[in-house]
């Protein structure tokens, strides 16, 4: 959802200006009110005589009335017969009215005014109007932005880059709009809700958004956190308010963002906004049926958080992941569009570049690729190679800048050469895909990194599995075996690799049935004792890592000459290592 900082700057301004001005005039009514009215009040023609002269006149029965203001010196009378108004000293004893009374004088007894007061009133009132301009502003503000309809006529399934895998499922819900007949001919009905989740960056919203496009038909954009607000029952009014919209514009979509916001479990961290919200949100999905052309699209990255009466058939019935893209022709497409307006080196072979971003979202290629354009510059580079991408792929996964190893002691660096070296042979023994390895440390603190693209996503088998935790396991295991230490004397270094490879064989035995002792069983739905589960994982923990010492002891004149090397030269490429690896086989 767009919006226009520079308007909402503005509106603030005006606000201000509004809230001045509403003081200003406040002010000035109470001013001209107050003393507007003493200056009237005190038009006629007043005259001080003294008390004596006025008992006289009361005394002989001339004193119509009497104004006595409190704790002042003065009070006022008016003689009948008489419209001139006197004063006159106040002798402030305490039966002065009653006697004033006895003689027949009407007796007024008033304030004296009390600016403090008044300020004070004034204040109070001031703050009022401003309390009740400001939450005035924050609806408008609110209604104005839930719901806003957008203009994307011209964007189409052609502008998605990077997802052909799952565009069929799209272009069926393109047909249901476009073609309802066709599908009520055969007793297919459209979807009220679809779900579309994964990964954060993968293209949701751009889908939605090219589903309107394909269809032309009004486009609905909201998050879900703008539903929830601090006012209680707004968020189920703003649902209303926005299916109300929907249904007079249908067919139309409505596509709510983070959904899990509004949609989230019931009984977790819950509030009574937000469930009445979720509440409100449930009926109106019961409240229209699927020939009004409307489609709700909803977009999370945690389906698994979602309220199960949100999932249950008759609303957001269908669910379609969103991978990371998928296959090396997908990322290339990717590529290439992100780089379109960019110069790249000659060096740059975009099939090559693109294995390294397997598991990578279009947002993080796009976050690399422009990083590599930023350093290209700092580097006062012409054009963007292969450095740069190295560089900046390096900034991405290890969260932080490469620093120079001219301040690091001889001896860390040997430990850090040792513990890649090992990691990347490892890798290229079980035929992995090493793209590159360094010793280049990180603002953020590693000491190096071996590349190792993975060869596929989701299933893997139990040797695929195994080899993967070797590979964690080898950057220790060299350490010991190069130095000729045992698990005294090892670096730090493999904290993260053992904690990886622990969560892997935590999982084959728990989860993945991957387990000989137990077999096909999942061991978290059942009361298993853990001290049986952590036996037989430190079985396969140390069977693993016995053949990984076996490997690496068998190679370990190969393991040496690619430690010299990382010391030598710091980082070693992929055709480097395949190089070595050719050469040693050759000897």
């Amino acid at each position: 959802m767009n919006i226009n900082l520079k308007d909402n700057k503005n509106d603030k301004t005006n606000w201000k200006k509004e809230v001045v001005a509403d003081i200003i005039t406040l002010i000035i009514f109470f001013s001209i009110g107050h003393f507007g009215f003493n200056l009237f009040g005190l038009k006629a023609e007043v005259e001080k005589i003294p008390f004596t002269n006025f008992l006289a006149y009361v005394n002989d029965g001339q004193v119509e009335r009497a104004e006595i203001i409190t704790d002042s010196n003065e009070f006022s009378f008016k003689l009948k017969n008489d419209d001139k108004k006197y004063i006159s000293t106040n002798p402030q004893y305490t039966d002065f009215k009653k006697d004033l009374l006895l003689k027949d004088v009407e007796v007024k007894v008033v304030k004296k005014f009390d600016y403090f007061n008044m300020i004070y009133k004034l204040l109070f009132i001031v703050f009022i109007l401003v309390s009740v301009k400001s939450l005035s502003k924050q609806f408008k503000k609110i209604d104005k932005k839930v719901g806003k309809e957008e203009n994307i006529e011209d964007f189409t399934f052609n502008d998605v880059i990077g997802l052909d895998s799952i565009k069929e499922d799209m272009n069926t819900l393109v047909d249901f709009i476009n073609n309802p007949k066709k599908y009520k001919d055969n007793g297919a009905e459209m979807p009220k809700g679809v779900i579309f989740y994964g990964e954060p960056g993968t293209g949701k919203t751009l889908l939605a958004k090219a589903i309107a496009g394909e269809t032309k038909t009004p486009f609905y954009s909201v998050s879900g956190s703008e539903f929830v607000e601090l006012f209680v029952g707004q968020g189920a009014s703003r649902v209303r308010d926005l299916f109300e919209k929907a249904k007079k514009n249908a067919p139309c979509i409505i596509f709510i963002d983070e959904i899990d916001a509004v949609g989230g479990k019931r009984g977790v961290n819950d509030s009574e906004e937000r469930e009445q919200t979720l509440n409100q949100l449930l009926t109106e999905l019961d409240g229209f049926n699927n020939s009004e052309g409307i489609l709700v699209i909803g977009a999370t990255n945690r389906l698994e958080k979602l309220d199960p009466a949100l999932l249950r058939a008759g609303r957001f019935d269908k669910h379609i992941y969103i991978p990371v893209p998928e296959t090396n022709s997908d990322r290339i497409k990717l590529i290439e569009h992100f780089t379109k307006n960019k110069k790249l080196s000659e060096d740059i072979v975009i099939e090559d570049f693109a294995k390294e971003f397997i598991g990578f979202s279009p947002v993080d290629i796009k976050s690399v690729i422009n990083e590599a354009a930023i350093i290209s510059v700092q580097s006062k580079k012409e054009c963007i190679d292969k450095e740069c991408i190295d560089k900046a792929m390096f900034k991405k996964l290890l969260k932080g800048h490469s620093k120079s190893n001219s301040e690091r002691a001889k001896e860390e660096l040997k430990v850090i050469a040792n513990h890649e070296a090992g990691h990347a042979l490892m890798g290229l023994l079980l035929d992995k895909d090493i793209t590159k390895v360094t010793i280049t440390s990180s603002t953020t603190g590693v000491g190096g990194v071996t590349f190792i693209t993975p060869k596929k996503q989701g299933l893997h088998s139990r040797t695929e599995l195994e080899e993967e935790i070797m590979i964690y396991y080898a950057g220790n295991i060299a350490e010991r075996l190069l130095n000729n230490i045992d698990y005294n004397d090892f670096s730090t270094g493999a904290s993260n690799d053992i904690e990886r490879a622990t969560n892997l064989i935590k999982n084959m035995v728990e989860n993945f049935g991957m387990s000989s002792k137990y077999g096909l069983l999942n061991l978290n739905t059942l009361n298993i004792d853990n001290t049986e589960v952590l036996s037989e994982v430190v079985s396969i923990a140390k069977d693993l890592e016995n053949k990984t010492k076996t490997l690496l002891t068998k190679h370990k004149e190969l393991l040496i000459k690619i430690s010299k090397l990382l010391l030598e030269k710091e980082t070693l490429y992929k055709e480097e290592l395949e190089e070595i690896l050719k050469n040693f086989n050759n000897e």
